[in-house]
């Protein structure tokens, strides 16, 4: 039976998934890897795959989110639609990541095609040792 609180959560999932589907189709999703990966290394971590870098760079992303909340809360004024709103989109790109639901495509000629190029030319940068 739906009630007021389905009925606007299954809205606001719907425009969630219009403006990210639409900006996933324009931009990809390397650049999350490419960040992610990079703040990893900063920090000594290893990175199995593209997805968990990924992953790793949603969290830089959300950390900016969730530091304009704290300003906000900080300078007397409540934080805006615009940060919830890409707070809720980033915990759903993750779990999608995480799903197989959004996969990590590497798109040619591209700043973050460029950036694994020469991590490591000819070599796969998520490849275990075992390997």
């Amino acid at each position: 039976m739906p009630t007021k609180l389905s009925d606007w959560w299954l809205e606001h999932a719907a425009q969630e998934a219009d403006k990210t589907i639409k900006k996933m189709e324009e931009y990809g999703a390397g650049d999350l890897a490419m960040i992610g990966y990079s703040i990893a290394q900063m920090a000594s971590r290893k990175v199995e795959t593209q997805e968990q870098a990924a992953e790793f760079g949603i969290v830089f992303y959300a950390l900016g989110k969730i530091a304009r909340v704290m300003t906000a809360v900080e300078e007397g004024r409540m934080p805006s639609d615009d940060t919830w709103f890409d707070l809720a989109v980033y915990a759903k790109m993750a779990l999608a990541i995480r799903e197989g639901a959004w996969q990590i495509e590497e798109r040619p000629n591209t700043p973050e095609a460029r950036f694994w190029q020469n991590i490591a030319p000819g070599a796969d940068p998520f490849a275990s040792a075992d390997q």
